[in-house]
């Protein structure tokens, strides 16, 4: 007796645009429209855009009514915002915000020209960001032969690292850089001199980011 198809035809003999298998009894499959998650994420991302697109225009704007001279920091939202709409690559995005936040921390809380603590811990962090930034974009773009292997996981090949674990590493490692910028004001805001409530008020705004 021949064995059945399924266990002699390689993966690109598949009929790619029909069932694998037939549907259980009673259950109509719906191929071409099928139920899903895509408004609520459509929906959310349009939002984010449009927030996002608000916060960065208010920002230059205030710049511009104010005759405040344009920074380092400006360009580099700037240069987020424009990442973020284009969705070209996501590391150098989150690398950009994350160290955008920080110079922002900087210019805040110290005077120009200032090299205390804080300065110091901040360029160490912006360091680490841009290190694995650049780490991270490399190990997910060498990571497999052939590079469509990345994207296509019909075709014959390798990858030397997999995939879901290098995603959790990221994850973790993307969280750990998210709350440095939260929790690294916090020392100064409550060394003011200012009332216990004012404080509290103070780093509330400055936990925000936690939500």
């Amino acid at each position: 007796m021949a064995p059945p198809f399924y266990l002699i035809a390689t993966r690109q003999e598949y009929d790619l645009y029909g069932p694998a298998l037939r549907p259980p009894e009673g259950v109509e499959p719906n191929f071409d429209n099928p139920p899903n998650g895509n408004l609520l994420a459509t929906t959310v991302i349009y939002i984010s855009v449009a927030l996002v697109t608000i916060f960065v225009f208010v920002r230059l704007l205030a710049k511009v009514v104010s005759r405040d001279r344009f920074s380092c920091v400006d360009i580099m939202v700037t240069l987020s915002y424009v990442a973020f709409v284009s969705t070209v690559v996501y590391m150098p995005l989150v690398a950009l915000v994350k160290a955008a936040i920080l110079m922002e921390w900087i210019s805040i809380f110290l005077p120009l020209g200032t090299r205390g603590w804080f300065f110091w811990v901040s360029q160490v962090v912006i360091g680490i960001i841009a290190v694995w930034a650049i780490l991270a974009l490399i190990l997910t773009n060498v990571s497999c032969t052939p590079y469509q292997l990345n994207w296509d996981p019909l075709l014959e090949g390798n990858c030397l690292f997999d995939f879901k674990n290098l995603t959790l590493a990221s994850a973790v490692i993307n969280l750990g850089l998210d709350l440095v910028p939260l929790i690294l004001p916090q020392r100064i805001i409550w060394g003011l001199s200012l009332s216990f409530t004012k404080k509290l008020g103070v780093s509330i705004i400055f936990l925000v980011g936690l939500v």
